[in-house]
């Protein structure tokens, strides 16, 4: 089995991981010279996957995004932060190409929430922003060979994906043993 995890945001990316949780590719959200997401780069991305790696059926795990990042805390109080118009839109559409690329493709997709992903690797649910260097710095101890497509942001969407993919690989684990 090869396990992805998309991370469909614009700064995103998709990175597959064997049975065993190996790196095995990493991209970057494929975007086009004006900066708009690149449908042909992204449907060739997981062609490659499926013909690549032979007999390895993929499964796929989508973030799920959503318009509140939560509740925040300040001076006692609780307090939801929203997005902006255009960044929901942005969002939604990202995860919509990557959803008809993945359909094309014939790849079975598991919609995968930010906290579910998030506690698995036991990171902090806090804020976005306190919590990327984290996960940025899990992902390089975790997949080293990612370093190159994560570089030295702190804002990589492929380590988020890299830790998508490892929640869908364990899910896909514990639903096998459930079914035995």
């Amino acid at each position: 089995m090869i396990y992805l995890g998309i991370d469909p945001g614009k700064l995103g990316g998709v990175v597959a991981l064997d049975i065993e949780g190996n790196a095995l590719v990493a991209h970057t959200t494929p975007l086009d010279d004006s900066g708009d997401y690149n449908l042909r780069e992204m449907f060739g991305i997981l062609e490659d996957l499926t013909v690549g790696f032979g007999n390895d059926e993929p499964t796929a795990g989508l973030e799920v995004l959503r318009p509140f990042s939560g509740g925040g805390v300040k001076d006692g109080r609780e307090k939801a932060r929203r997005a902006a118009p255009k960044t929901i839109f942005e969002m939604g559409r990202g995860r919509g190409l990557w959803q008809m690329a993945l359909a094309a493709c014939g790849i079975p997709c598991m919609d995968v929430e930010p906290k579910a992903w998030r506690r698995s690797m036991i990171l902090p649910i806090g804020s976005r922003k306190e919590s990327k260097p984290e996960i940025t710095r899990l992902a390089l101890l975790r997949w080293p060979q990612l370093c190159y497509e994560i570089g030295d942001r702190s804002e990589s969407g492929v380590a988020d994906a890299a830790c998508i993919a490892d929640y869908v690989r364990r899910e896909c684990a514990i639903t096998e043993r459930q079914r035995l």
